[in-house]
């Protein structure tokens, strides 16, 4: 508990208040402890700067997507087996620990080499991935068109991070640029008219910018400040993106029958910047930027089981975007 609040500076204003953190740490620690000795985990799990935090203040404050209410009844894979029914929403979201890595042999606990998926990506569903090609990898980081990992702080503002990372990386493959220009989430955060730190939506951020003319302010101009500010107009550094285009994914990646949807409420948005292979747990996964800082998960990132009922909501309510 000492060596915890010294890592992640955490100061508290009363007795009461930190004895209230401790029975938080103390049940995430345990429910850590007993996931790692399940042999047949394919991951590991490890506590962070949430470990102290309750799941209601972990949604006020780390998630921010808003789902297109005409879409917020969808359903999920039909052929969800009755034990992930009974998953509780709570658990879904539980993101107070973090998985740092993926087990190669499942009849050990640990190896050398960092993998890792979050603590409900593989446990619950772990099928659909014979027909994903080993070979077949993806990942934008090794062409340097991917930026920086960033911290969305304690504010609900993923919605703007996640739109920012995928317009940088298309507009450094468009432009085939040496380095990549960093957007500001700022200003999408104070002059898009959306719910600012009460989370917002992707496709009105891209039409946001599609009535700005295709414009956005680099970050540099219009810096992030960890909260809701009136919109600056004057001195800023305006690129123009060309034309916006923005795109759902294909309906064929949803399968929308039966389950009951409110057990799989979709509250953060993140940007899928590749997917991949593993070969030791022959596994195929997404690799996702999340917008919580370097210090989570795989320096900012996570990987996922690809095509296993779009897991967690992954590419469930997905867009992508064209730069013309």
């Amino acid at each position: 508990w000492s060596f915890f609040k010294a890592k992640y500076h955490c100061l508290y204003p009363s007795d009461g208040e930190e004895k209230s953190r401790l029975r938080l740490f103390i049940k995430h620690l345990k429910y850590v402890i007993l996931s790692n000795f399940q042999e047949s985990n394919t991951y590991q799990l490890t506590l962070n700067r949430f470990s102290d935090w309750t799941l209601a203040e972990f949604r006020t404050y780390k998630t921010g997507a808003k789902v297109p209410s005409h879409l917020q009844r969808r359903t999920m894979d039909d052929e969800l087996d009755e034990d992930a029914l009974q998953i509780s929403s709570a658990k879904l979201h539980q993101r107070h620990y973090e998985a740092k890595r993926l087990r190669q042999n499942l009849r050990k606990h640990r190896y050398q080499d960092k993998r890792f998926g979050d603590d409900w990506f593989y446990k619950y569903f772990n099928r659909n991935s014979a027909n994903t090609k080993p070979n077949n990898t993806v990942d934008w980081r090794t062409k340097n068109v991917v930026s920086s990992v960033k911290n969305q702080g304690d504010c609900a503002f993923c919605y703007a991070f996640a739109a920012t990372a995928v317009l940088e990386s298309l507009y450094a493959i468009k432009t085939k640029s040496d380095k990549v220009i960093e957007f500001s989430p700022q200003q999408i955060v104070n002059c898009s008219k959306e719910n600012g730190c009460n989370g917002g939506r992707i496709d009105n951020i891209m039409n946001y910018i599609k009535k700005k003319g295709n414009k956005i302010a680099t970050d540099a101009s219009y810096p992030y400040n960890y909260t809701e500010e009136s919109c600056q107009i004057n001195g800023i550094n305006e690129i123009d993106l060309g034309e916006v285009q923005l795109e759902t994914i294909p309906k064929g990646v949803f399968k929308r029958r039966t389950c009951e949807s409110q057990l799989f409420t979709m509250d953060h948005a993140m940007a899928i910047i590749g997917y991949g292979y593993d070969e030791g747990l022959k596994l195929p996964y997404w690799i996702i930027k999340n917008s919580y800082g370097a210090g989570w998960g795989e320096k900012g990132y996570i990987r996922t089981i690809k095509d296993a009922y779009k897991m967690c909501g992954v590419a469930y309510e997905a867009y992508t975007a064209k730069l013309s």
